[in-house]
């Protein structure tokens, strides 16, 4: 059978059986649910804690894995992607949490945020360690999200 290549990844790295819109929609949902439980070990625990990246890119990894049913480098590559989102959305609610008073809740600091001094914050804040931290969290979803071969 011969196949030619389209020059499109994802047309290429699919296969019967593949879903690769469940598996986008699912980790996307999976991500967001992610950034939540990072701000909440943010504000149970008072701080920072880079290692909710490693959870985070399990369960993205795992939710691509079960609803792509993908065993090709375009769902490793939609589990990292997802999980970095994951992580980044984390860590900007975070900064968002951290700046509520008891006169500006969570939805008026994130309505009237000033995305570039946000976006500073978060860059200021993060340490090497937490970034290497991340980056094992996304090599976790990579993998997670690959359906080993039989």
């Amino acid at each position: 059978m011969e196949h030619t290549f389209s020059g499109s990844v994802l047309y290429d790295g699919m296969k019967p059986g593949h879903a690769f819109l469940p598996a986008l929609v699912a980790g996307l949902i999976t991500a967001m649910v992610g950034a939540a439980l990072w701000v909440g070990v943010t504000v149970l625990t008072g701080m920072r804690v880079p290692y909710v990246a490693l959870a985070v890119g399990a369960f993205v990894g795992f939710t691509v894995r079960a609803t792509g049913n993908g065993s090709t480098p375009i769902f490793g590559l939609l589990g990292a992607a997802l999980t970095f989102l994951g992580c980044i959305g984390g860590e900007f609610f975070a900064e968002i949490q951290s700046q509520t008073t008891a006169r500006q809740d969570f939805f008026y600091v994130l309505w009237h945020a000033n995305i570039s001094e946000l976006g500073n914050a978060v860059i200021s804040t993060t340490t090497p360690t937490a970034c290497a931290i991340y980056a094992v969290g996304m090599i976790m979803g990579y993998f997670f999200s690959l359906r080993k071969l039989s």
